[in-house]
């Protein structure tokens, strides 16, 4: 197992330029439709509600390789929600944005889960993330399976983690933790314990920062 310790690593990350517009990337996958309404906005169609979501990625209604987008202002307190099950599986092929341009500052949220995000697949389709803000995890933010194919890579653009726990039954201490290529461009991390061990690489795996 590698750990990426380093200060300058944990500076590098803290310090990366948010300022830089971040346009979409091209070739995102056609929009998920099962379940998505009208956003308090008035401007965005998109998923408002966790239930909603994990419905449509779960159910089969909905293609997994699609790009699902989130309400502007869509916060999860999954503690306060009462749900058992709540880290959002993220598939191949799958895109994540916060409101239509997919920036932080639309202000979505995942708080207070267990873990917030695992990858169930990595066998060659491209993962995005983008515009979320990672908040209160109790145990580790992003976990990753196996990666399948070295080609694909979970990409995470404008994406910010603060206050996250980063305990797994005291065996590891990390925010993310991945077997994958992770890429992150633009995000940053605050607050989070421990502040050294931010991101555990796995053999298997690798972390790129733009």
């Amino acid at each position: 197992m590698m750990l990426l310790q380093s200060l300058l690593f944990t500076a590098l990350l803290a310090f990366q330029n948010t300022n830089v517009a971040n346009a979409l990337p091209e070739g995102l996958p056609p929009r998920a439709t099962s379940g998505a309404e009208a956003c308090d906005d008035g401007a965005t169609t998109g998923y408002n509600r966790y239930s909603a979501i994990r419905f449509s990625i779960n159910s089969g209604q909905q293609d997994k390789e699609a790009t699902f987008v989130l309400c502007p202002g869509f916060y999860w307190d999954l503690h306060a929600a009462g749900v058992s099950d709540s880290t959002l599986n993220v598939y191949d092929g799958m895109a994540v944005i916060c409101g239509e341009d997919g920036k932080s500052s639309n202000n979505c949220t995942f708080a207070k889960s267990t873990d917030h995000v695992f990858v169930q697949d990595a066998d060659g389709t491209d993962m995005i993330l983008m515009g979320i803000q990672f908040v209160d995890a109790w145990s580790m933010s992003i976990r990753t399976s196996i990666n399948k194919d070295s080609s694909n890579t979970l990409t995470f653009i404008d994406c910010h983690w603060k206050n996250n726990r980063g305990t797994y039954f005291n065996l590891v201490r990390s925010t993310v933790f991945v077997y994958m290529h992770v890429l992150l461009k633009h995000c940053t991390f605050e607050s989070n314990d421990p502040s050294k061990d931010v991101i555990t690489v796995q053999p298997s795996g690798k972390v790129s920062l733009e």
